[in-house]
């Protein structure tokens, strides 16, 4: 290769650099978020991030009123992300209204647990840490909210049936939002005893689980997925062997 050739290679090179660092600057002086992002990614701390313990009852009217802007996904991360401030109004918390109704409305696991979870994750990055905080968040619900599952499908659906409304009602919606600042207000309450060195496991696994694990868990037959929490009678029901053998 010719030394003209190289010469305007590395002309090139060092322009492109140029021009990407001026495009990065840009975009970080944008708004990340349409609720709350004030703070560059860039410059955000190595993660995983220091957390100062949070006012349970802001979170949970913050969600409360996010759920009717984002749903319930959107609402409690939202609400847990400002809150918390800066380095976590960096992520952009539009980005977790994919968890609606169950996954962009597939009925799945509730949104509210999926921000609230998220958030979880980005305080601690230890397995141990966030999956206890995780699962007892999750245990809660089931037991307090979700009808015995952490599927939006099941709660919505056996909710609405127990108080004689639609799905598709403003009461269910309301549900949903109180449900939403519930979640995240647990969260809060679990977080900031993890920070207090004071949490403490209150919920275990239905006895149905228990129950099913005895056989479907990693010591028995080994065709569900281990280490399984959900309750399995609230799809398949209570006779599910019953009808499978005859």
């Amino acid at each position: 290769m010719a030394n003209s050739e190289k010469l305007s290679r590395r002309i090139f090179l060092a322009n492109a650099g140029k021009l990407a660092a001026g495009a990065a600057a840009g975009a970080a002086g944008l708004s990340l978020v349409t609720q709350g992002a004030v703070a560059s990614a860039a410059d955000s701390p190595e993660w995983p991030w220091p957390y100062k313990k949070l006012d349970p009852e802001a979170v949970y009217w913050k969600a409360n009123a996010g759920y009717y802007q984002g749903g319930c996904s959107f609402g409690a991360f939202n609400a847990l992300v400002t809150e918390a401030g800066s380095p976590y109004t960096s992520i952009p918390a539009g980005m977790m209204r994919f968890g609606e109704g169950g996954v962009s409305g597939w009925g799945s696991h509730c949104g509210a647990l999926i921000g609230s979870s998220a958030f979880i994750g980005l305080v601690h990055k230890d397995p141990a840490v966030y999956s206890k905080l995780i699962n007892e968040l999750t245990l809660w619900y089931t037991e307090e909210l979700g009808s015995g599952s952490p599927l939006c499908h099941v709660s919505v659906t056996e909710w609405s049936k127990a108080n004689g409304v639609k799905v598709e009602s403003q009461e269910r919606k309301d549900r949903c939002a109180r449900l939403t600042g519930e979640v995240a207000k647990k969260a809060v309450l679990l977080l900031n005893a993890q920070a207090d060195n004071q949490f403490q496991a209150a919920v275990g696994p239905r006895a149905a689980v228990v129950a099913c694990l005895n056989c479907h868990g990693k010591t028995g037959m080994e065709n569900v997925r281990n280490g399984v929490l959900q309750d399995c009678t609230t799809c398949h029901g209570t006779n599910v062997h019953q009808t499978q053998t005859q």
